[in-house]
């Protein structure tokens, strides 16, 4: 039986649509902000990071490597260095742990 998940409390729904909390979001709430004084917004402690591309990329980059295409590794690293830094050091963790 697996256990019930974490929960992540939210001062409010629209901090999932708030760009200093989810990173790629389109809206920035400045009002609720932590700078403002709002103790209880997340973006004080967490950023929450799209990551599902990680892995085609490590599965994309372990084909290239396997074949020793030095071409297509680099369109690979191309790629990954076109997304956000929080991404790119999330891909790098996952890097070190499975290449």
């Amino acid at each position: 039986m697996k256990a019930d998940p974490d929960a992540l409390a939210l001062y409010s729904s629209n901090c999932l649509k708030c760009s200093y909390l989810v990173e790629g979001a389109t809206k920035k709430f400045s009002k609720c902000h932590f700078s403002r004084g709002n103790e209880l917004c997340p973006a004080s402690e967490i950023r929450i990071v799209i990551t599902g591309k990680t892995s085609l990329y490590l599965q994309r980059l372990k084909k290239a490597r396997a074949k020793k295409d030095a071409k297509a590794e680099a369109e690979v690293w191309a790629a990954i260095s076109k997304e956000s830094p929080a991404f790119q050091a999330r891909m790098y963790e996952v890097i070190s742990g499975k290449l």
